[in-house]
């Protein structure tokens, strides 16, 4: 268990990381998102990095460092040796403490100024996520979790809804960098689920929608292939608050370097269902 002091000390690190976010100006001018952002285009189509992105991921990994200095990083934008972080056992777990970060978990909303991006920092054990948080720098909302002690927003605690499909406001992602292949059995997906449930939404950052899903904002989700970064915290906190969340084969989502994985979540009444209908077409 993360004692609470240990818990406020990685607050602190995350609020500090917002301010980062926050920082960030923009003009009207061509050259702004080079110039201010430092945009770089990386793999895949709409896939980018920011020197936001960087500078967030190293305040964090500096801060988180001196809380606890044992541990080490899993990031998005880490260039590293993947031989940085240890394995163990035939499933590739991760020894030791590791933080799994996703510095800003929606850079295209953040270049655009949509202020839809959150900061998403994940801890596992031995390669079990133990702690998660998730903040949305623009609202200040800090959604967090330690194993075994439920899922809260900010000192509120929250629970995950129990509404059927049918009753579902259902959040998904696009997996827009494979628009030709996992983007097309998306919307597929999607049109289906719509279809069956109230409504559909889509975000950007899939840290966020989990922690939707937690406050019982929202009732389901899904994206076809997503990073460890994008589902350390948010995972943590859909299961504290009830919430249900695998694969797309209803297997546990792997961590790792270089892994992917699909994510399906929901309730206990309407997971079996929202995962019934992705399968298809994964």
């Amino acid at each position: 268990m993360i004692s609470k002091a240990v818990q406020e000390s990685f607050k602190t690190a995350m609020f500090h990381a917002g301010e980062l976010v926050l920082s960030a100006e923009y003009d009207d001018s061509p050259a702004h998102l080079t110039r201010q952002l430092g945009v770089e285009a990386k793999a895949g189509t709409g896939n980018f990095v920011t020197a936001y992105d960087k500078a967030v991921q190293a305040l964090l990994e500096e801060e988180f460092s001196r809380i606890l200095p044992e541990a080490r990083f899993l990031a998005e934008e880490d260039e590293g040796n993947p031989g940085d972080v240890p394995w163990r056992g035939a499933k590739g777990s991760l020894e030791g403490y590791v933080f799994v970060i996703d510095p800003i978990d929606g850079t295209t909303n953040f270049i655009k100024d949509y202020r839809q991006s959150t900061i998403s920092a994940g801890l596992l054990l031995d390669g079990e996520p133990v702690w998660g948080a998730v903040l949305q720098p623009y609202t200040g909302e800090y959604f967090h979790a330690a194993k075994g002690g439920g899922a809260y927003l900010g000192e509120r605690r929250i629970f995950a809804g129990g509404a059927t499909l049918d009753k579902s406001l259902i959040i998904f992602g696009t997996s827009p960098y494979r628009k030709d292949t996992l983007g097309v059995r998306s919307m597929n997906a999607a049109k289906e689920l719509f279809l069956r449930s109230t409504d559909l939404r889509r975000s950007g950052t899939a840290a966020n929608d989990l922690c939707m899903l937690a406050a019982g904002r929202a009732d389901g989700f899904f994206e076809l292939s997503l990073a460890p970064w994008d589902y350390a915290a948010g995972s943590l906190i859909l299961k504290e608050a009830g919430g249900v969340v695998t694969d797309a084969f209803g297997k546990e989502l792997p961590f790792g370097r270089g892994v992917n994985s699909s994510v399906v979540a929901g309730n206990a009444i309407n997971h079996n269902v929202i995962l019934e209908i992705v399968r298809k077409y994964v």
